[in-house]
């Protein structure tokens, strides 16, 4: 007796399926449906899926991080910061021309503001910040305006912030090759 038709189509196919599973790479559209579980197709929207998480978990630490600021106390005035034992006038120790930069921190118009001495000499203005979290307080510079009585190179060099961590009536700014320890006083 002759094999049926629907029979043969079967062999036919079981065949075609068993030698297209030993090779790596699939013939017919049939066949990559079969080896792909998610279709070539589908792969940009995967990749923008991959890129969605990875933007959602940077924008997570950065809420973190915003919070974590947030949660600071930052001192508004040269009251608050004597409340809190920060001093308002700072020398530099690490001077190696025997004149002392002097940073005093006073009351501005939209917050705290400091000034520069060098010899007597305004050398930098800007606005401060002191901001305390958890035990630690630090103290930032911002806006750094350098007069023309800092060396020209040292004005371009000069970072428009500068922050440190005051740790035993000492805080330590540096930036732009220049750097220094000051004192509370």
């Amino acid at each position: 007796m002759g094999v049926s038709h629907v029979e043969e189509g079967t062999k036919r196919a079981t065949r075609r399926w068993t030698s297209r599973a030993s090779t790596t790479q699939p013939r017919s559209a049939a066949a990559q449906r079969t080896f792909w579980p998610i279709s070539r197709g589908s792969i940009p929207l995967v990749n923008m899926a991959i890129t969605n998480f990875k933007l959602l978990i940077c924008l997570l630490i950065l809420c973190e991080s915003t919070l974590a600021q947030a949660q600071a106390e930052c001192l508004r005035t040269v009251s608050e910061l004597k409340a809190n034992n920060v001093k308002a006038r700072w020398q530099e120790t690490t001077e190696n021309d025997g004149k002392p930069l002097t940073i005093s921190i006073a009351d501005g118009a939209n917050g705290l503001v400091y000034s520069a001495r060098k010899a007597g000499v305004l050398w930098l203005t800007g606005s401060v910040s002191v901001c305390r979290s958890g035990g630690a307080t630090e103290i930032t510079l911002t806006n750094t305006q350098a007069t023309s009585n800092v060396p020209m190179l040292a004005r371009v060099a000069l970072p428009s912030t500068q922050s440190a961590h005051i740790v035993n009536d000492q805080i330590k700014l540096g930036g732009g090759g220049w750097g220094g320890t000051f004192i509370g006083q």
